[in-house]
């Protein structure tokens, strides 16, 4: 399903073919999810994340990885940092997004055993833990770029993560609400201790905003809509935008919720759902 997903994003732009293209050689071992990206007015759905083990990228994948970024334009200034920080790095995830003011190209590190290791090791002293270093850059214009941190909030508790959320999305009241009821909602299936709350920061700009990790909760798309038109009600966002971006998904898993101020000082909420095999 996946893979024949991927052939309509791929007609879709340019660029989406060109990192669709870059990485299938990878596709049989990845993973690929869908996410919608709701702001005043707007539902944007030309989004998508490919997900892959490091190992996957042959017997020297820091030296594959870097020339797979060079390939798609990464700037220069992200090389030192890029080559610095993969071999930590035991997950990579690409991303696309088309955006009315160009593509956006993603490129995330997840540091998996040492999250594994610090929840192991207590969260030392309650610090937050890195748990992803993302790159992102528009491939037409590089000097549009920013680098985002990913960090898992320790929390102990439904008081903690409601607490942590609401102080993440700050002023922006539809993504505060919005993953307030998903999280109440993924509370009757999931313990709060199996969820992960994430703050989310650009240094440099004003972007500040959460990511609450629900797939643990087994919410199908479909039972969280109810939730979800509330918050396109509020927003101002067409009936037909939904249908487009959302409605046709409704048997995917709900993936994750994020919100809060985005780059540009908007309020945005984005919606992740149906990580699945690519092949």
């Amino acid at each position: 399903m996946a893979e024949a997903l991927l052939q309509r994003l791929e007609a879709r732009t340019p660029d989406a073919a060109r990192l669709i293209a870059a990485t299938r050689p990878l596709h049989a071992r990845g993973g690929c999810e869908r996410s919608v990206r709701l702001i005043a007015g707007e539902l944007l759905d030309d989004r998508f994340l490919l997900s892959f083990p490091k190992r996957a990228f042959g017997s020297d994948p820091d030296a594959a990885i870097a020339r797979l970024a060079a390939g798609l334009s990464m700037p220069a200034a992200f090389a030192g940092p890029l080559t610095r920080l993969l071999p930590a790095a035991d997950i990579l995830h690409l991303g696309y997004e088309g955006t009315p003011k160009g593509t956006v190209y993603k490129l995330y590190l997840e540091f998996a055993a040492a999250f594994r290791a610090g929840l192991a090791g207590g969260q030392v002293r309650n610090e937050p833990l890195l748990l992803h270093h993302a790159f992102k850059w528009d491939p037409a214009e590089p000097h549009r770029h920013a680098v985002a941190l990913y960090k898992a909030l320790p929390c102990r508790g439904r008081a903690d993560m409601e607490r942590g959320l609401a102080l993440l999305a700050g002023e922006a009241a539809a993504a505060r609400t919005l993953g307030q009821a998903l999280l109440e909602r993924a509370l009757r299936t999931a313990a709060a201790d199996d969820l992960l709350l994430m703050a989310v920061e650009e240094p440099g700009n004003p972007r500040r905003s959460f990511d609450l990790n629900l797939y643990p909760a087994g919410i199908a798309l479909t039972a969280a809509m109810p939730l979800v038109e509330a918050t396109l009600k509020s927003l101002a966002i067409s009936r037909s935008a939904t249908r487009r971006g959302l409605d046709r998904f409704g048997d995917a898993t709900l993936g994750h919720v994020a919100g809060g101020q985005g780059r540009g000082g908007e309020d945005f909420a984005t919606i992740y759902f149906g990580a699945e095999p690519i092949q």
